[in-house]
């Protein structure tokens, strides 16, 4: 295109010279002298427009090249992002942590061969956004999912897990009730919120297990770690901080030792709740099986207390 347009030039400059020289040297002013200079204005005109195609296919291949710098930077940061293990990065955004582990979670959930399915070490609240913490986020690989929040996207992918019976592992130190009725009336409502949350998933999904054991953190601290497929998740910050790494073999290794260390000490302190608590004996025969009834006496019994000091007031 460009070389046509260079010959084109050559050309037309070349007919352009040759009307001027017999235009201005011709000895008679002539018809042919008027058609000499009509033709060389309209050689001129022709130069004039060629160049300025030229400048705008410049100007055009040069922004192809800098668009195609910007692709090409992008495919390669994916092209890392997915193939590059062990990976690490710094989450400091509560959105992009819970649109994170809610695609995790999702992955988890469609990878029919893995059975580990989703580990949580501890209990930090991830279905709502800390208190004055905006819902923005400034990852570009999700899109909204009809005008969703974050926090709503991750409880869908939750929802998502529960309902196709996924693995999904809690080990947590819960609170008895007398701790919790201590505490403020902020936290027991958060409590009760939570606890029906989980008596929900344990009634629906066979493959839920929550495990009450005194060797993870406690329930409401903000450190927690989630584990899924081959993301670890370390979350030390109530607000979302967190890091995350990528990479199977630790993820399978830190499993492990999360497991051996959740169930060291006394078996008799383990209390572990599911449908399936009782089969395979998978974490150890000495640790104490229980129905959901328990954690139901809990929830009423907390509810009561919130009711009654709602009433009072």
């Amino acid at each position: 295109m460009s070389r046509q347009v260079i010959q084109y030039a050559v050309t037309f400059g070349a007919s352009t010279l040759i009307s001027i020289y017999y235009a201005l040297f011709s000895s008679e002013i002539s018809l042919v002298y008027m058609l000499m200079l009509l033709m060389a204005t309209v050689n001129l005109a022709l130069i004039s427009a060629m160049l300025i195609v030229v400048d705008d296919s410049l100007k055009n291949l040069q922004n192809y090249v800098i668009d195609f710098k910007a692709e090409l930077n992008i495919c390669i940061v994916n092209l890392i992002s997915r193939l590059h293990r062990p990976s690490a990065a710094l989450i400091v955004n509560s959105s992009d942590l819970v649109k994170s582990i809610a695609n995790s979670i999702r992955e988890t959930t469609e990878d029919t061969a893995d059975r580990v399915g989703v580990l949580f070490l501890g209990a930090t609240s991830l279905q709502t956004a800390p208190e004055g913490d905006a819902e923005v986020s400034t990852l570009t690989n999700y899109e909204d999912e009809d005008g969703q929040s974050p926090h709503q996207i991750y409880q869908g992918a939750l929802e998502e897990a529960t309902s196709k019976k996924s693995p999904i592992v809690r080990l947590v130190s819960l609170p008895t009730v007398e701790e919790m009725l201590s505490r403020s009336r902020s936290v027991q409502t958060d409590y009760s919120r939570w606890l029906r949350n989980q008596l929900s998933q344990l009634a629906r999904n066979e493959n839920y297990l929550l495990i009450d054991t005194p060797r993870t953190p406690k329930w409401g601290v903000s450190g927690m770690r989630v584990i899924s497929g081959e993301n670890i998740y370390d979350i030390t910050h109530k607000n979302g901080i967190a890091i995350h790494i990528r990479d199977v073999r630790i993820a399978v290794a830190q499993t492990e030792k999360i497991v051996k260390g959740a169930f060291s000490g006394a078996k008799a302190n383990i209390i572990i709740y599911g449908k399936k608590a009782y089969e395979g004996r998978r974490f150890g025969k000495e640790a104490r099986r229980q129905n959901l009834t328990t954690l139901e006496h809990d929830l009423k019994a907390l509810n009561e207390h919130l009711q009654g000091g709602l009433s009072s007031t």
